[in-house]
């Protein structure tokens, strides 16, 4: 039998509960519309002195595991954001992935002993042909390293060449070899794959997705948005360029712009007249696309257009020359740019792109493709 008082007890804590529901809903504090999602970053090296460029300073990679632990973020493993992603669901904000590019002995040398230290799970991926390469790892050092609870690893193809330069049989060949020669040496089938350079096409997603891998990493900028249906999921470089610690720790509280419907739908451009459109639909609620700001690698800032409430073209007017170019979509949100409000509402959302031109774009026609 409920007593008044606790009748009265009971009816308060609903009404806290009923307002508390109603002020997340109106105010955009429910967590499953923030796209909080997971920031994946992608190493090559460390103290690497032959490699400068593509390598971090020891220090610096020491800070970044340090912030993890310092600023309540999460590390996962790939399994872990598999899992994720088939839920299409996250209950926290700073959730991370670290990747390492390449197999390269170096990480052994120098990145594990630090990783192993903090307890931290990291992938590793693999151009099979390079193992037991000179500077690369061989067979008994990735024995070594899967001992390991912390580690996983995948596959980048059978060596680290552009897969666009490969003919259809030639892909499937390079596939087939480097998981049976991972499966001959490992004991087990490798479930995830890093695009070597972050470029492909159509015909390499269609073969890659004839393997089933639990996972696909691409290149591009970006953090990975849990509702995604995208195929290639983005992951930021931390090379001596861009490895700050305030920079890894701003990706660590960011956010993602959902996006969908990009055209054109594979980064390869091929004879594109100029000025040519990248179109894509924004989902994320409450973002005002005159808010997002686009940069291009080497060019800065690039025009952007509204074509309606969700759908927004970015304008490439200047000549490319042939080769990688980034695209990176920022938006930054004031009204939560208090301290430590990123836990509720991300700063900063990232949307990425790689778009890779085979020819130089030198026609000066109007583009005609749809955004």
């Amino acid at each position: 039998m409920i007593t008044s008082k606790q009748y009265h007890v009971l009816c308060c804590c609903l009404v806290v509960l009923f307002v508390s529901w109603t002020w997340q809903t109106t105010f955009g504090l429910d967590q499953s519309h923030h796209h909080f999602g997971v920031t994946a970053y992608t190493y090559y090296s460390v103290d690497d002195t032959n490699n400068p460029d593509s390598s971090i300073s020891k220090p610096h990679f020491s800070s970044h595991l340090s912030d993890i632990r310092n600023n309540g973020y999460k590390a996962l493993s790939a399994e872990e954001v598999f899992e994720q992603l088939q839920n299409h669901h996250t209950s926290r904000a700073g959730q991370i992935l670290l990747t390492f590019e390449g197999g390269y002995q170096n990480f052994y040398d120098q990145a594990w002993p630090i990783l192993k230290d903090n307890n931290y799970p990291v992938t590793i991926f693999i151009p099979v042909d390079n193992v037991g390469a000179p500077d690369y790892m061989d067979w008994d050092t990735l024995k070594d390293l899967s001992k390991n609870n912390n580690v996983t690893l995948g596959i980048n193809g059978c060596s680290y060449i552009s897969l666009i330069n490969l003919s259809e049989n030639e892909l499937r060949d390079c596939i087939n070899r480097s998981i049976g020669n991972f499966q001959d040496n490992m004991g087990y089938r490798p479930r995830y794959f890093s695009v070597p350079y972050g470029i492909y096409d159509e015909t390499t997603l269609n073969v890659l997705n004839e393997y089933d891998f639990d996972l696909i990493f691409g290149q591009h900028s970006g953090i990975i948005d849990l509702k995604t249906e995208e195929t290639v999921l983005p992951r930021f470089p931390m090379t001596s360029q861009f490895a700050e610690p305030e920079r890894f720790r701003m990706l660590a509280e960011g956010g993602s712009l959902n996006v969908s419907n990009i055209i054109p739908t594979t980064p390869i451009i091929e004879n594109e007249n100029y000025p040519f459109h990248i179109g894509m639909t924004v989902n994320t609620p409450g973002i005002q696309l005159d808010g997002i700001q686009c940069f291009l690698s080497d060019h800065g800032v690039v025009p952007t257009e509204t074509i309606s409430n969700q759908r927004l073209r970015i304008i490439i007017k200047e000549p490319l020359s042939a080769g990688r170019h980034r695209i990176n979509c920022t938006y930054y949100d004031e009204l939560y740019g208090t301290y430590d409000s990123w836990k509720e509402t991300p700063h900063m959302r990232w949307w990425g792109y790689i778009i890779y031109i085979r020819e130089s774009i030198t026609n000066v026609k109007r583009s005609r493709s749809p955004s």
